[in-house]
């Protein structure tokens, strides 16, 4: 046991009473002076900016491709319905991939691997099952040749749409997820996906069930993969 005397010596042997921490040097607070104030994120805003912009984006897409020749002939609740699925798979897929839970920093990256996995088997799977025809509807009449001819263009549009999201996505999450970024990035770019279906939804007029489920509904698949392979690199920090 440490008697008194001795901690009273020990104690006084670290300095005088009051003895402080060193003061700052004047290259210390010459360096503190420059530093600029950041601004912090704002996910929320930053979301719905994105959102706001891909849907007037790809509304002007299908503006300048034309709307699908066949839609005076479909039931209104199909193209609107099927049309507000995509629309909810592609803010809810963008919200858990921008906007983390509230106290919290890093993106909701277990619901949106959730999300990314379910939108990508209810898509296809819908478009499978939900196809509704009129009699100016397009069908390849089993031609491999026109399925492909179909599928390669619906294709292209379909990532010209869903590139704008993802993109914007990226540059915004830039350097900001240094955990599982490969699910935060496919859950972008299944987002991104699921507003290029909307886009295809209201300009397609091939009511296939294999070219609505496999190449509109498989949009949300493509993008999802392409973007877990390439955008890592983007959204982990160096």
């Amino acid at each position: 046991m440490v008697s008194e005397e001795r901690l009273d010596v020990s104690l006084r042997s670290l300095g005088p009473d009051g003895a402080g921490a060193p003061g700052m040097s004047a290259e210390l607070e010459d360096m503190l002076s420059e530093v600029e104030r950041v601004s912090t994120r704002c996910p929320r805003r930053e979301a719905i900016m994105i959102a706001a912009i891909s849907v007037l984006y790809a509304g002007s897409m299908v503006f300048l491709y034309r709307l699908r020749g066949d839609i005076d002939g479909l039931p209104m609740g199909y193209v609107a319905g099927f049309g507000a699925s995509w629309l909810i798979g592609f803010v809810a897929l963008l919200w858990l991939a921008l906007v983390p839970r509230a106290g919290e920093v890093m993106p909701r990256w277990r619901n949106a691997t959730v999300a990314t996995a379910v939108a990508g088997i209810l898509f296809p799977v819908a478009g499978l099952v939900i196809v509704r025809s009129s009699e100016h509807s397009i069908h390849s009449h089993g031609s491999v040749d026109e399925f492909v001819h179909f599928a390669d263009m619906c294709m292209r549009f379909g990532l010209m749409t869903s590139a704008v999201p993802i993109i914007l996505a990226t540059l915004v999450l830039r350097r900001a997820v240094p955990v599982r970024s490969r699910s935060v990035a496919a859950a972008l770019g299944a987002g991104g996906g699921a507003l290029g279906g909307f886009a295809l939804h209201m300009h397609c007029s091939v009511t296939d069930k294999l070219h609505v489920g496999f190449v509109h509904g498989g949009l949300v698949l493509v993008c999802a993969l392409v973007a877990a392979v390439a955008l890592p690199r983007f959204l982990r920090p160096r």
